[in-house]
Parts: structure tokens; sequence; C-alpha cells
């Protein structure tokens, strides 16, 4: 039985034997560089016109459209999918429910958005977030261009972590998590060796389909955004720099106590997140009604109670692992919040673990 993988597979390359055809029939959609969304819709109407004439083919792209949702996907259960971009398509203006990862590996291309032209060459890598506008145009025959798409969902649960560590990284992928508009970053690298083996390496996995080769995929993908981090400072391009409103900051430090309560800092939060200490509280303050210490603490006891309810860590394990610096410490905490010790609170909640 095919996998949806092979399908997409055997779909892409019948598309391209069919968009090289389609272009030499119609070379009026091919005079200039980019199509608007209206000469888009027009182009698509006609591609869809032209699959008609033939009802012995199924049309592999029934549900091509401007902009690209994730209920398109081949596989809606995939979290990142690897295409090369064909030669044959003209460049449309569109947006994606993606994170869109665009790795020039050979030849040249073109990156256009409402306002900007962009010459992108081998070694470039770019990143587009959702609901980007843009489009792309392979200039070179032989280009090799790698697409690859990611889900928001993906960028949150699986890369946010390593991201957090970056003042304006952080800022620029809380802003486009949660819709706020910003917009693409570039690295302009020369041709680097190491990041041409992991998108190569992870194009491989993709088409594989072998046990956990989505999460072989991600790990490929961490390894980029590591070596991104680690030497891309000086090669990194940012048209938008992504001030955060005071909303995003609520979402980013909801995110950051929940994942790292117990070593993320005032200062820390307020560096992240472009602020002085003191703005920082107050902004919380507006919006949440609690300091940061306060927020900090109600998140370590939200985890404390899971561990002690869902686990049989001893108190003081749980202690250290929250970042308190003796069991006592946690004990005297935990009594303050809720008048009873953390031993009597896993009493009445978890009564078989261990009491110590």
């Amino acid at each position: 039985m095919i996998s949806n993988t092979q399908k997409l597979h055997r779909d892409l390359e019948r598309n391209s034997k069919f968009f090289e055809k389609f272009a030499k029939e119609h070379p009026h959609y091919y005079d200039h560089p980019l199509l608007d969304e209206a000469e888009g819709s027009a182009f698509i109407k006609e591609l869809h016109d032209e699959y008609a004439k033939h009802p012995e083919h199924d049309d592999p792209l029934p549900n091509i459209s401007l902009n690209i949702a994730e209920d398109q996907l081949a596989d809606s259960e995939l979290n990142v999918v690897f295409h090369r971009i064909t030669t044959h398509m003209p460049a449309m203006m569109h947006y994606s429910e993606f994170f869109e990862i665009r790795y020039i590996q050979t030849g040249t291309a073109m990156f256009y958005t409402g306002d900007e032209t962009l010459t992108l060459r081998s070694g470039n890598l770019i990143l587009i977030p959702p609901k980007l506008h843009s489009c792309f145009e392979i200039k070179e025959k032989d280009s090799i261009v790698y697409n690859i798409l990611l889900k928001a969902s993906t960028i949150d649960s699986v890369f946010f972590n390593l991201f957090q560590h970056d003042e304006f990284l952080a800022a620029y992928f809380t802003r486009a998590l949660y819709g706020s508009k910003t917009g693409y970053i570039l690295w302009d690298y020369e041709p680097n060796p190491m990041i041409d083996r992991l998108i190569t390496a992870s194009e491989k996995e993709f088409w594989s389909e072998r046990p956990y080769y989505q999460r072989k995929i991600e790990i490929y993908l961490l390894e980029i955004f590591v070596e991104l981090l680690r030497t891309g400072k000086e090669k990194s391009i940012f048209p938008i720099t992504p001030t955060l409103t005071s909303k995003d900051i609520t979402f980013l430090l909801t995110k950051l106590l929940r994942d790292s309560s117990y070593t993320i800092t005032l200062s820390d939060a307020a560096t992240m997140c472009g602020y002085s200490s003191r703005q920082l509280e107050r902004i919380l303050k507006q919006q949440t009604g609690y300091s940061f210490s306060e927020l900090k603490q109600q998140t370590r006891f939200r985890q404390a109670h899971s561990m002690l309810k869902n686990s049989e860590l001893s108190v003081s394990d749980i202690a250290q692992k929250l970042g308190f610096k003796t069991s006592s410490a946690f004990v005297k905490a935990f009594r303050i919040h809720h008048q009873m010790t953390p031993a009597e609170w896993r009493k009445h909640h978890h009564p078989s673990a261990p009491q110590q």
C-alpha cells in the first residue's frame, strides 16, 4: 500500500512534468517575474482547467491556492515537510500558515515581499513566518532550492526552548507564534558544509519514512538552528525588529516560566523582552495583577502539585528539581502558600506515594 509521503513524492514529480509542459504552452505567465494575486488566481484557474481537459488523470493538486493551509498537507500528522522548488512555477505572491525555510543549495533565486526584493545565492537560508505575503523565483534552471514547511505548533513545542536564549529570536518567535506581524530572517552564508549536510540528510530521512523519521528530522533541524545561533550573528539580516507588546510579553513569560521557572530571573526576562526590570514588573502587574516573583512562585507550585500527585519522587527530590536551595526552603514556602506541608498535601492527593 502506497504511503502518504510516497504519494506526495509521486505527485510532486508528476506536477513538475506538468508545469514544464504548461510553461511552454502558456508563455504569457512567464513574461514577467512576479504575479500579483489576481494574476496568480488566473494562473491557478487555468491550471485546473488544463487538468480538467484530461479526466483520465487525477489532478494532483486539487486544493492548490494562493494561501497554503495546514489541512492541504498530504498527511496532516506530518510536522515537517521537505520538497524541492520546481523551476516551472511562476512567482506568485502568497502566504502560508507554516513557518517556511528556504535553503539555496546551488544557484540563485529572487525573494519578493510586498515592498522588497532580495537576491539569494548558494548557502543562503531564509526563514519566512506565517502570514507573510511573499513569493520565490528560481533564476537558474539547475538551481537546487529546498522548501521546508514547519507547523507553528512544532516551532513552539520543539524549538522554542532553544530560541529563548537569544533576545532577538525570543521576541521574533513570540510575535510570529501569537499572530503579530513580523518579517523574514535571512542568514547570508557562503555555502556551509555542515548546514548543507544536515539539509541533505533531512530530505533523505523525510522520503525514507523509517520509524521516527519525523523526530530524526527535528533533531537535524535543531542542529541547523544551533549552527545558526553559534555562527550566524554577523550573518543575519533582520528587516523588522520585533518589539514585544504587553500581550506578547505575557505569552512569552508564561511559557518561559512553565519551561524553566527555577532558572530564569527578572533581569533575564527583562533583557529577553527588551525592557528594564522595572518596566517589565509594571507591564506584568497591568496584564496579570501579579509581580514576576509571584508568577514564578505560582508556576513552581503548579509543577510541585503535578510531581507530588503524579510521581513517586521524594519531597527532597522535588525541591531540587524546582530549584530550591534546600528541601526545608521548599517546605517553608509551600506551607506559607498552602497552610500545609508538601507531605500533607501529597497524603491527601496521592496517599500511596512516599511521604519523606
